[in-house]
């Protein structure tokens, strides 16, 4: 049986899946009549194993939706240009069809994760970099969160890290959007880096609705020959994102939740 036409297909990831470790394939029905879809697989170069999904999805004609699932572990020798394929299956009037399209990457996410999967992958092999404490302290200028970053080298190369990106919840005390640590470590070290940081606003709604604020978008350097520079994100445990979440509450002059 044909399948219907005007289908088009792409990959994104959206806020609300980042901490989750998500992707979504959405599918966009550019045709007059609605779509019934029963299953749907995508694989890519740069992701090892292929997605697969079962189901009933019903998509009105000018609409689109998105079927969600967990992101396959990263293939560092895939080709991360190459968007891949997804095989849709369709029920129509009659009977089933199936399809093969190919997937577009609008935001350019599978290079991203690519990336920074792969750079971490490197980064794990030499040494150990994470969020170890979250304190406040009183200054002149009112409260602040501190942030204990704990960087230990166990393997034979050096690391750099250079800089930390604001999130939507923190900012350096400082001023300015991202902190600066510039910081060595040597093999067999172990270096510790304060970040102060200040709320980035006191919108409570937005704090309720937090996904990414207490993600940490670092860029680092692994001094080998040659160096290597990426991007490690520094993910806050849950219990040191209740402590800064509820810090900017009580920063922002709130009353507790």
């Amino acid at each position: 049986m044909p399948a219907p036409t005007g289908v088009t297909v792409s990959i994104v990831q959206d806020r609300l899946y980042i901490a989750k470790g998500e992707a979504s394939i959405v599918i966009e029905n550019a045709g007059s009549d609605a779509i019934s879809l029963t299953n749907a697989s995508y694989s890519t170069p740069s992701l090892s194993g292929a997605v697969a999904w079962s189901g009933e999805l019903t998509i009105p004609a000018g609409s689109h939706r998105s079927v969600t699932f967990p992101i396959p572990s990263t293939d560092c020798a895939g080709d991360a240009a190459a968007t891949g394929t997804a095989q849709i299956g369709f029920a129509t009037a009659d009977g089933a069809a199936s399809a093969e399209y190919p997937v577009a990457d609008p935001y350019g996410f599978l290079g991203r994760h690519q990336a920074a999967e792969c750079f971490a992958q490197q980064l794990d092999a030499t040494a150990s970099v994470h969020i170890t404490d979250v304190t406040t302290r009183t200054t002149d200028a009112g409260l602040i969160a501190v942030l204990t970053v704990t960087a230990t080298v166990q393997g034979e190369e050096a690391i750099r890290l250079d800089s930390v990106k604001s999130t939507t919840l923190l900012q350096p005390a400082g001023g300015g959007w991202t902190w600066e640590p510039a910081t060595t470590v040597e093999p067999g070290r172990t270096a510790t880096v304060l970040l102060e940081a200040v709320p980035a606003r006191c919108d409570l709604h937005a704090i309720a609705e937090d996904k990414v604020g207490t993600r940490f978008d670092t860029t680092a350097e692994i001094l080998g020959d040659p160096a290597v520079t990426g991007t490690l994100t520094l993910v806050a445990t849950d219990a040191q994102r209740g402590a800064l979440f509820d810090y900017v509450v009580a920063a922002c002059g709130a009353p507790a939740p």
